[in-house]
């Protein structure tokens, strides 16, 4: 082979070196940029997702407020109850008291 033929040869590899190392650099300037795409909507879905347990959080937050101010008032109507249940008492011994009276008032007419 001739040395300009080995030189040739010699270009063509060189120029199919560097056509390889070109594709090399755009596939890794694609990949990249991929990559980078992927960091970005995973970044977007924790924001939101941050966003939804805080909103989440709130919810239950004030889900306990209701279910304590719930729970406070059947508190309060059970001690309602209670002395309600107290008064009735009292007025059916003074019922009870004053029979008691008019059946002794009655025995002595």
């Amino acid at each position: 082979m001739s040395s300009p033929d080995r030189m040739e040869m010699l270009a063509r590899a060189i120029r199919s070196i560097m056509d390889a190392m070109d594709e090399m650099d755009r596939r890794e300037q694609a990949q990249a940029a991929q990559i980078q795409q992927h960091e970005e909507q995973v970044r977007e879905w924790e924001r939101q997702h941050e966003q939804w347990m805080q909103a989440y959080e709130g919810w239950i937050r004030g889900h306990h407020e209701w279910l304590r101010w719930h729970n406070q008032r059947i508190e309060e109507l059970r001690e309602q109850d209670r002395q309600h249940g107290e008064r009735v008492r009292d007025v059916l011994n003074v019922i009870a008291e004053i029979q008691a009276d008019i059946a002794r008032l009655d025995a002595a007419s």
